[in-house]
C-alpha cells in the first residue's frame, strides 16, 4: 500500500480526538503498517499478516497472537463451504485429504515465518550474520513450497542482511525477488517491488 506523508499526517490528525478500529489486513511488511498507526488517542489497530512484523512488536509494542490451523473438521467444512459452487460431486475423504495437505504445508509455512521472525530479531540487533543464516533458512523453505510471495519477501530481507558482508549476493537476492514479485500488482506487491528497486539503485 503506498503512503505519502500528506495523507498520513491528515489522517492523524482527523483520528487525534477519536476512538475507531482500524483493520489492516494481510500486511507485508512493518513498515507498510507503521505509517498508517494513530499517533495518540484511544484507537484499536488489529493488523493481520502471514509474517511475525517483529518490528512492530519490538517498536511500536505491538502484541503478537500467533493463529494456529483449524482442525480438521472445520477445515473440512470451510473447504466444503468455499468449492461446494463449483466442486459439488467431491467426496468428504477428498476434502480430508486436502485439509490433511493444507495442514502440512501451513506448519512449513509457519515454520519459516518462525525463522524470519528469529532473523529480523538479529537484524534489529546488528548481528547481520546470524539474520543471514535464518532468513536464507525461511527462503529455502518458501523455495520448497514454491510460494512465490513469501520467497520474494525473504529474498528482500536477505539481502539487507547481506548488504554490508557480501554486496554481490545481496544483489543477486535483489534480482531474484524481483523475479518472483512479477506476477503479483496489487498494492502490497507494489511497495515491497519499490524498496527492493530502490535499494538495487542505491548499491549500484
Amino acid at each position: 500500500m503506498p503512503v505519502t506523508r500528506r495523507p498520513c499526517t491528515a489522517r492523524r490528525s482527523l483520528l487525534a480526538d477519536r476512538r475507531v478500529l482500524i483493520l489492516l489486513d494481510n500486511a507485508a511488511t512493518a513498515s507498510q503498517v507503521r505509517p498508517l498507526l494513530p499517533g495518540s488517542g484511544g484507537s484499536l489497530v488489529i493488523v493481520t499478516s502471514r509474517d511475525r512484523l517483529a518490528g512492530l512488536a519490538i517498536r511500536d509494542g505491538a502484541r503478537r497472537l500467533t493463529l494456529g490451523t483449524l482442525p480438521e473438521a472445520e477445515a473440512v467444512a470451510l473447504l466444503r463451504a468455499v468449492t461446494s459452487d463449483y466442486r459439488p460431486q467431491d467426496d468428504e475423504q477428498k476434502y480430508q485429504r486436502s485439509a490433511m495437505l493444507h495442514r502440512r504445508l501451513g506448519d512449513r509455512s509457519r515454520e519459516a515465518l518462525t525463522w524470519r521472525g528469529t532473523g529480523r530479531t538479529y537484524a534489529a540487533t546488528e548481528r547481520p550474520e546470524e539474520a543471514a543464516a535464518f532468513h536464507r533458512q525461511a527462503a529455502a523453505v518458501h523455495r520448497e513450497l514454491r510460494d512465490t510471495w513469501e520467497l520474494a519477501v525473504e529474498l528482500h530481507q536477505l539481502a539487507e542482511a547481506t548488504d554490508a558482508g557480501d554486496p554481490a549476493a545481496a544483489r543477486t537476492h535483489r534480482t531474484e525477488a524481483l523475479t518472483h514479485l512479477t506476477p503479483f500488482t496489487d498494492p502490497r506487491a507494489h511497495a515491497l517491488r519499490a524498496l527492493v528497486e530502490q535499494s538495487l539503485a542505491g548499491h549500484g
